[in-house]
């Protein structure tokens, strides 16, 4: 047979780093069906989401000093349990366990800040929406 050209690029989703160097590539429809964004952001440990203003965003965090905040923007409700993440270290290469969200996220804005639990290193967060990788965002800790 001749050789077929490779298919194009898909453009890669706001966020996704292009899907270079990524250990996996999210699925773009799905991506699109759910999501108008989602982005990584850090607050100063202590500091509560809408009273003390909002994260800003950023894909490196400090040990000690930020806390891990994930906000995104969803065009419609994703059900209890549709919603999963993992963490994935690069230097490992091995996702850490995954973590299922228990409650419906309503249309709209949604986020949420917690303890930074990774060492120094490399990192993806991985989004699932309906057992679909959806998004993918590298992150470091220094």
């Amino acid at each position: 047979g001749i050789p077929q050209a490779a298919p194009p690029a898909r453009p890669a989703a706001p966020g996704s780093a292009g899907g270079e160097g990524l250990s996996e590539r999210p699925n773009q429809a799905k991506y699109d069906e759910y999501l108008t964004e989602i982005y990584l952001g850090e607050m100063a440990i202590g500091k509560k989401i809408g009273e003390d203003g909002f994260p800003e965003k950023t894909n490196v965090f400090i040990s000690g000093e930020d806390q891990f905040c994930t906000m995104m923007t969803l065009k419609k409700p994703v059900p209890s349990g549709q919603l999963a993440t993992v963490v994935y270290d690069a230097a490992a290469k091995v996702n850490l366990p995954r973590q299922i969200f228990p409650v419906e996220l309503k249309a709209g804005g949604s986020g949420g800040c917690g303890t930074l639990m990774q060492s120094a290193g490399k990192y993806e967060y991985k989004l699932y929406l309906d057992g679909e990788l959806t998004a993918v965002l590298p992150f470091e800790v220094r």
